[in-house]
């Protein structure tokens, strides 16, 4: 899910086409997807979409190993593969038991320079940076901060103040915060019981108020912590009335007043105001 310029664009897996709704929820366009197989172009699944400034798509789909950079009528202009990234150390992506699946992009985001931010692998995953020219700018293991190499990377997205903030459904600490640079500023969540913790941690958003909002869609919650990872409380719970939420599994912001929750179980797009919704949050 992304927004941009009153819009919510969503990766509409099952149905193999990428969404496009204006904040009110009233649906304004559909593209499909198609990628590249044995057997020539067919319907993909689309799992994440980004816009850029200049109007570029950047689609991840569940059944290929490169992301998809399409126009707005849905396009394809380029693909990016780990193996053609100029400057990217091989050994950075480690094969492991089955190099598809250590190389396969996970999750991704737009930093503030509009540079795209890749994660790469499953236990171990990488975080690799590029700029328009699909050039390698930096490069993180997970381990800079002095925690454990990342696991699986579930979500990657950028404050409105340039913060990158990263989700991991397996490592410790299972929300990492690092700067615009990139410097590891702090963590914090295990995967266990308790305020902090997670039992699946699967996208982060952060809004300007500098509220750190994570989604534990085992648990069908949304928990909220303030800027320096303290926790304030939490939303949501297994239902379908208005404040409930069934398996959620992408969050995303305007960066000011928006909140756009997705929920897999019932196919709900939600639009909260960041006030409202604070004021609905259990401590």
């Amino acid at each position: 899910m992304d927004t941009v310029g009153g819009l919510v664009l969503v990766a509409d897996t099952g149905n193999h086409c990428i969404r496009a709704f204006d904040y009110d929820g009233y649906p304004l366009r559909t593209w499909y997807h198609h990628v590249d197989s044995a057997r020539g172009r067919v319907l993909g699944e689309p799992q994440s979409v980004l816009v850029s400034r200049p109007g570029l798509l950047y689609v991840l789909d569940a059944v290929t190993d490169y992301v998809d950079v399409m126009d707005l009528l849905g396009s394809t202009i380029r693909q990016i593969r780990p193996a053609d990234l100029e400057g990217l150390d091989a050994s950075t992506l480690e094969a492991g038991p089955a190099a598809d699946v250590s190389r396969k992009p996970t999750a991704f985001a737009l930093d503030r320079d509009e540079r795209l931010l890749i994660a790469f692998g499953n236990s171990p995953a990488t975080l690799v940076a590029l700029d328009p020219e699909d050039r390698v700018v930096w490069t993180l293991r997970g381990d800079e901060g002095g925690g454990a190499r990342f696991g699986a990377i579930t979500d990657v997205s950028v404050g409105i103040d340039g913060r990158i903030y990263v989700t991991d459904g397996t490592a410790e600490p299972a929300v990492r915060v690092y700067s615009h640079e990139p410097r590891f500023l702090f963590g914090f969540g295990g995967h266990d019981v308790g305020d902090h913790n997670f039992s699946f941690p699967s996208a982060v958003a952060a809004t300007a108020d500098g509220r750190i909002w994570v989604i534990d869609s085992i648990r069908q919650t949304i928990k909220v912590f303030d800027r320096e990872g303290g926790f304030l409380g939490y939303f949501g719970g297994a239902g379908v009335a208005s404040g409930d939420l069934l398996y959620p599994t992408s969050i995303d912001t305007d960066g000011r007043e928006r909140l756009f929750v997705v929920e897999r179980v019932g196919a709900r797009l939600t639009s909260y105001r960041v006030q409202e919704f604070a004021s609905a949050v259990q401590p």
